[in-house]
């Protein structure tokens, strides 16, 4: 069996940089003092990670187009130290993450498709006798997920009770 660092997947790098540092770091002898200058780092590592087959998720938040080797990570993420010698000095302490990224399913379409209304939820702890105007319960949306995905899935969704109807507890 081979070594984890030989496993292919998505993966995902995520960092957080210091703000003052960059300042401080982040080259360009002559925009050096402008203000605001320094947030032209996330620009130059936006490109680069784009350059290297990446997407951007948010943030300081980028996902891998392909499968790939912790190995061939670790030797992108050199690639970058070396085009990009102030970066060491500004990331935060621990503030860069490596992640796997398995099966990823957007939520987006379920949010889009919802009819939660805060104003209509009920709440038995609280004493609020409104019921829940929505057409989708969580037991509809495991369904779509299931169906989504290759694996079994633990038939945990039958005992959640479908929004709007029952006391908001389920037996275990």
């Amino acid at each position: 069996m081979g070594n984890s660092i030989d496993i292919e997947s998505r993966k995902q790098i995520s960092f957080d940089l210091k703000q003052d540092l960059l300042k401080e770091y982040y080259p360009n002898p002559k925009l050096s003092k402008s203000q605001g200058h320094h947030k032209n780092a996330y620009k130059d590592i936006k490109k680069f990670f784009k350059k290297e087959g990446w997407e951007h998720r948010q943030g300081s938040v980028y996902a891998s187009k392909q499968a790939m080797t912790h190995l061939s990570v670790l030797r992108m993420v050199d690639k970058l130290a070396q085009q990009m010698p102030w970066l060491h000095k500004c990331i935060e302490v621990n503030g860069i993450d490596i992640t796997d990224i398995g099966d990823n399913y957007s939520l987006y379409k379920d949010l889009q498709n919802s009819t939660i209304s805060v104003e209509s939820f009920e709440e038995p702890e609280l004493g609020l006798g409104k019921e829940i105007e929505n057409k989708k319960t969580l037991s509809d949306i495991m369904d779509e997920i299931r169906s989504k995905q290759p694996v079994d899935v633990p038939d945990v969704a039958d005992k959640i009770p479908p929004l709007g109807r029952g006391g908001g507890s389920f037996e275990r």
